[in-house]
């Protein structure tokens, strides 16, 4: 039999996880976006710059070392995307990040560019 292909991500409101593991959200986006931000407010380009490049570090080594069974398993994050593990991971930690660069650098970006 052909191999099925995972739905895509999607958006999803808290009520529809069912039940997929998922995590809340305080405040919803905005105001997790204002509590980043407020926690931040004093740090310097290269302090944000070092964060970021730890964090990055950590989620690419939490990534190496999972079990790939889980990487298939349906979940829903905390902002609402919801898909398999590795679609939401690339979803969050990939394509969301590159917007974010593509803000800072005033251009879009792709995976590609």
């Amino acid at each position: 039999a052909p191999e099925q292909q995972p739905a895509q991500v999607r958006r999803t409101a808290p009520e529809e996880a069912g039940d997929r593991p998922a995590a809340p959200m305080r405040g919803g986006i905005n105001g997790y976006n204002e509590r980043q931000v407020e926690k931040r407010a004093g740090a310097t380009v290269d302090e944000l710059l070092a964060e970021f490049a730890k964090n990055r570090a950590a989620t690419i080594a939490a990534i190496e070392g999972v079990d790939e069974s889980l990487l298939a398993t349906e979940i829903r994050s905390a902002g609402g995307i919801t898909g398999a593990l590795a679609q939401v991971v690339y979803a969050t930690a990939v394509q969301h990040v590159l917007g974010h660069a593509g803000d800072i650098l005033g251009e879009r970006l792709t995976v590609e560019s």
